[in-house]
């Protein structure tokens, strides 16, 4: 039976049951699988990680801060996804994006040479994973 992707983002039939059973277990793995991420890319790591890249200690405290604004964006998101029917394709996406942003930070000084563009590197994805991460979890 070929399964397409629009039967799983727009199901024309309601879950059931022991799909939604399924559905709990693999959110359990993603959910450890996402907070051991997080914590990857944020708080002694993320810090050791700047001061590596040559960043001083009040610009890693204003770039922590990142996550704080982030969490802004919880005002609005409810009302995005209220309103949609289907809601799992773009959760699906912005979870993505948050965890393909906090890899590539770390790839920084595979992909640049100069300390500047390191940082400014690091920063930018950084910023972009935690506005996503703040509008995807209200």
């Amino acid at each position: 039976m070929a399964i397409s992707l629009r039967n799983i983002f727009y199901p024309a039939a309601p879950a059931t049951e022991a799909e939604k059973r399924n559905s709990r277990k693999i959110l359990v793995i993603e959910g450890a699988l996402a907070g051991t991420l997080y914590a990857f890319g944020t708080n002694n790591f993320f810090a050791g990680y700047m001061t590596y890249l040559g960043m001083s200690p009040a610009h890693i405290a204003q770039i922590c801060a990142i996550p704080q604004i982030g969490c802004l964006l919880q005002l609005i998101a409810p009302m995005y996804f209220e309103k949609r029917r289907y809601r799992k394709a773009p959760i699906i996406l912005l979870c993505f994006i948050f965890r393909f942003c906090v890899g590539f930070a770390v790839m920084a000084p595979v992909f640049f040479t100069s300390p500047a563009a390191k940082q400014e590197f690091a920063t930018v994805m950084y910023l972009i994973a935690f506005l996503v991460a703040g509008f995807v979890t209200p």
